[in-house]
């Protein structure tokens, strides 16, 4: 059977999945569609669809319904020419009370915003960050040139909200995309007058740029065959057989690499499957189940037209430059080679033709980057998108240079078995007094996080 491309799947690991950032979304994914994070060079230009554009204009409506919207009238858009032009900058600040903490959030992608997320959160100050380019930073007054548009000029806009809004008492959350940025914030605010964080917290976190041409998509087979090793007879049926049912194999194993939290769940479907078809009597309604879920990853794969998506220009211009050249080239899809996932290099993926002579200009290495506040890593094994291997690469850096200078300062590296790329807002949706616990354990600087989790990352 013909193998649909993973176009869906390549987009939705790249950002949804977070480096998903897309929208950011907590508890609340009601109100913001993933193509609202928007450039803002050719915003309104012909090439995009008048559905996309009067999409991308109600978004202004929608950010000044934000009760904890707030601006800097003035922000450079080249924060390091004193003759620059300035744009209107916008962010959220939700305060619950000025003397308790705040937790500055930074949202993966590229192109991932915050701002009309809800966060359940009472015990905490939020301030909530829209990238330049993003959601409710979308529709500047002024043209931004795409030499500005980076992760140096992201971290630089929010030092100035830091120090707009005179921060004391406050730690930096990057997710995904956003541990770059929170890594690199960390460092450059050691060496400014502003005052520094209680600590950082790193959630889903990336090492360094993606060098090689399949290392991207290798994460994502990975994780597959760490799920199909531990369930030697689902590796047999897909042995036997890697399109089931006639469904696309790129189904099938995107299926698999994004187990995480559902690994036991997707074992026993896989497993009922199996049996079903081995005995010609469907078990658990799963041959409905699946070929339902096959119907609507084709209709996804078929309707998906990137290069029609104007938030794509933020993912692709970051991306590319900084963190995977594959971006802009050639990704590989994956298919099945004797019942484990391979990446496929005579079945390649070619983002959109408008992106693919941007080269990997300035990757991405976080051991270039020193944090000397308590520093916490939060890392699901089963994380595909940011593999394990990128956030011990990042920890074992800073644990070096920590030993170098003599800083006892904490660096806590707490791993979630199975859990994929957002496990610390998995918690917060599934026991929010756990996750509350982390923050207070975090804001108090404790080296030891054993009173709230276990080794694995599970909840006492």
């Amino acid at each position: 059977m013909k193998q649909l491309p993973l176009a869906v799947v390549t987009v939705s690991l790249g950002i949804l999945v977070g480096c998903s950032g897309g929208h950011n979304s907590l508890l609340d994914s009601s109100s913001v569609p993933f193509v609202n994070n928007a450039i803002v060079r050719d915003l309104l230009n012909n090439d995009f669809s008048e559905e996309y554009r009067d999409d991308l204009m109600n978004i202004k409506k929608k950010c000044e319904s934000v009760a904890s919207l707030k601006m800097i009238a003035e922000m450079p858009i080249d924060h390091f020419s004193d003759l620059s032009e300035t744009f209107k900058y916008y962010y959220g600040h939700d305060i619950k009370d000025a003397e308790n903490p705040t937790i500055v959030f930074i949202p993966g992608g590229p192109g991932g915003g915050s701002i009309r997320s809800i966060f359940p959160i009472e015990s905490y100050n939020l301030l909530k960050i829209d990238p330049r380019g993003v959601d409710c930073n979308y529709g500047t007054d002024q043209d931004i040139p795409l030499e500005n548009l980076n992760t140096i000029q992201h971290v630089m806009d929010i030092l100035a909200v830091i120090k707009h809004e005179g921060l004391k008492n406050y730690v930096i959350y990057g997710k995904s995309y956003g541990t770059e940025v929170a890594t690199i914030l960390a460092d450059a605010i050691q060496n400014l007058p502003v005052n520094p964080p209680r600590g950082v917290i790193l959630e889903g976190v990336i090492g360094k740029a993606y060098a090689e041409p399949d290392s991207w998509t290798q994460g994502f087979a990975n994780v597959a065959n760490s799920f199909l090793d531990e369930n030697n007879s689902i590796r047999e049926f897909f042995k036997s057989d890697p399109d089931p049912l006639d469904i696309p194999t790129a189904f099938w194993t995107s299926y698999i690499s994004l187990a995480s939290d559902e690994w036991e769940d997707r074992r026993e479907k896989l497993m009922d499957l199996s049996e079903s078809l081995k005995s010609g009597h469907e078990k658990n309604g799963v041959i409905s189940y699946f070929r339902e879920k096959g119907r609507d990853f084709e209709d996804r794969s078929e309707s998906s037209e990137p290069e029609e998506i104007p938030n794509d220009y933020v993912l692709y211009n970051i991306s590319c430059k900084e963190l995977s050249g594959q971006m802009c080239g050639r990704r590989y899809n994956l298919v099945f080679d004797n019942g484990l996932v391979v990446t496929n290099p005579a079945d390649q993926l070619f983002s959109p033709q408008k992106y693919q002579n941007i080269e990997l200009s300035s990757p991405y290495d976080s051991a270039k980057y020193k944090i000397q506040v308590p520093l916490y890593y939060f890392q699901g094994t089963a994380d595909p998108a940011t593999p394990l291997s990128g956030a011990l690469y990042h920890f074992e850096n800073q644990e070096r240079f920590r030993s170098a200078v003599l800083n006892n300062k904490p660096l806590v590296f707490q791993k979630f078995r199975y859990r994929g790329h957002s496990p610390l807002m998995d918690i917060m949706r599934e026991n929010f007094s756990c996750w509350s616990k982390l923050f207070e354990a975090m804001f108090d600087g404790r080296t030891d996080l054993g009173d709230v989790v276990s080794h694995d990352g599970y909840c006492k």
